[in-house]
């Protein structure tokens, strides 16, 4: 106590966090290192900074133990770890969770059950008892609101909030087939209106008590869940396990052109970062990125992103017009990266049917990346497609030698663009080095460049192998399937973005989407 008094003291307090001139570490970084239990406590006591990052941008965990001898190490950095954890809780990475996202239901068997959060917490729990994850790494929490009105009205229509808060009133225990619903409301005709027998999201007498409590739990509408606690430094990371999902719910629901919503009501993701960049008493955060790595386009989340947008440009023409001159700098990047098909060549429309092109203007990046099933050998029946054509021709081009990411061949500029397709119809394609090569070299450079203040990651999981998420039915009925990512490339995408974050100084906030598993005599 008298040791981290001195140091409080010494300077100001200024000298407990004094970097090194050669790698920026402080002096707890250097305790941190060394393993020195002790020196780290006093350090925290003392008000050093647990959240600093080094000169390259790394976190006071990832350097745990690292100066210490490789026999001992392993002890070390465990003892290290539970002690940092404890002294600055909010090197904890929050989980968030609430039992009402159970509450949603539709009809059996279906994929997004509220079996998908119950396995993903019963995996953590086991986690935790054979000792692969200490329960000191994670803060588990349900103290959280359900979102207001006001934080669903920055990315959603007022007529689209009024009908399914209507809904939400009155439907009974039968869950309601609700894409047919919404298209009758908006004047369809009966004739183009999806069938309910063949509606894939559904709405319960206790869907928007889920759906409200699963933005809110994003939000943080009173209580301690994510934005919120992650922008104002209490906790560094977090990770919104709710449900319904919410990447595919756009300014008015299903978007233009797409068959549904996509088991989505209220896109969770764009209303926490909205939340950020206008808040409810000001701002949080300047400059927010939301990157989507579920195997389907975040189609909903690109219309609100160019919406908002649309606003603020709106919003400044508005303002020179008067004289006057717009003060708000924020700004929104979004990156989606997924498969697409159009189904012309296979006869596998994969659902939304968009992403397959860049909107610069208003920071949008989307990948597409093709799925395997455009190679596969055995079935006749796949043809050439515009959207897999398109993906495959600049996959090519960006293996050979597009040096400077423009998608144009440098090195064979008079190449036509026949002779590019039918180069790259020899080119395997798609899985997961395909996407993973693609994260890092569509992905990662634009969002570094954007330096976001808060990153939030639309994290579905149903590119992973042998989802029922990312498989297709050809025409003669045979499943295909789009990607196979293993748990080590998850790994692999969020240690890649939450170290640009990292290197920007920003807060990372997880929220699920997808990811199923796979459907087998019924159970999910």
């Amino acid at each position: 106590a008298a040791a981290a008094a001195v140091m409080a003291a010494w300077e100001g307090g200024r000298a407990v966090d004094v970097r090194s001139a050669d790698a920026g570490e402080t002096p707890l970084f250097v305790a941190a290192a060394a393993g020195r239990v002790e020196c780290c406590r006093v350090l925290i006591a003392a008000g050093a900074d647990p959240l600093v990052l080094n000169a390259q941008g790394l976190g006071l965990l990832s350097q745990v133990a690292t100066k210490v001898s490789r026999g001992t190490r392993q002890k070390v950095r465990a003892a290290t770890r539970t002690a940092l954890l404890h002294a600055a809780p909010q090197l904890k990475v929050l989980l968030l969770h609430h039992a009402d996202c159970a509450q949603h239901v539709s009809f059996k068997p279906h994929q997004e059950s509220p079996e998908r959060i119950s396995a993903i917490l019963a995996l953590i729990a086991k986690g935790a008892a054979m000792g692969t994850l200490s329960a000191d790494e994670l803060m588990v929490s349900s103290d959280f609101e359900a979102a207001g009105a006001d934080h669903l009205a920055r990315c959603h229509s007022e007529e689209y909030i009024s009908v399914i808060t209507e809904l939400g009133e009155r439907v009974a225990n039968t869950p309601v087939a609700f894409t047919p619903y919404y298209q009758e409301f908006k004047g369809m005709p009966q004739a183009k209106q999806k069938k309910p027998e063949f509606s894939d999201t559904f709405f319960s007498p206790g869907t928007m008590q889920a759906a409200l409590r699963a933005a809110g739990g994003v939000v943080h509408a009173g209580g301690g869940a994510a934005v919120e606690q992650v922008l104002t430094g209490r906790n560094r990371t977090a990770f919104v396990c709710v449900r319904p999902p919410g990447h595919h719910a756009g300014v008015d629901g299903a978007t233009a052109g797409a068959p549904s919503s996509g088991f989505s009501f209220l896109n969770n993701a764009m209303i926490g970062a909205i939340h950020a960049l206008e808040g409810n008493s000001g701002r949080l955060a300047r400059r927010v990125a939301v990157v989507d790595f579920d195997v389907h386009h975040g189609n909903g989340t690109e219309e609100i992103a160019r919406a908002w947008h649309a606003k603020q440009r709106k919003a400044g023409a508005r303002a020179a017009s008067l004289g006057g001159h717009n003060n708000n700098d924020a700004d929104l990047f979004f990156a989606s990266i997924h498969l697409a098909d159009d189904g012309i060549g296979t006869g596998i429309e994969f659902y939304p049917g968009t992403g397959t092109v860049d909107d610069l203007h208003h920071n949008i990046v989307n990948v597409c990346v093709p799925p395997m099933w455009l190679s596969h050998a055995g079935n006749k029946n796949i043809r050439p497609s515009p959207v897999g054509t398109r993906a495959r021709v600049s996959v090519k081009r960006n293996r050979d030698d597009d040096l400077d990411g423009s998608g144009v061949a440098l090195a064979s500029s008079k190449a036509t663009e026949e002779a590019a397709v039918a180069a790259a119809a020899a080119v395997p394609v798609g899985g997961r080095a395909e996407w993973m090569r693609l994260l890092r070299e569509r992905v990662l450079p634009p969002l570094r460049t954007f330096k976001p203040d808060l990153l939030i990651i639309s994290a579905g999981f149903d590119a992973a192998n042998a989802d029922v998420g990312n498989q297709g039915v050809d025409r003669r009925g045979q499943r295909l399937a789009g990607v196979n990512l293993q748990p080590s490339d998850y790994e692999e995408m969020t240690a890649h973005l939450c170290g640009v974050a990292a290197s920007c100084g920003a807060g990372v906030v997880s929220v699920l989407e997808g990811g199923y598993g796979y459907l087998s005599g019924g159970q999910c």
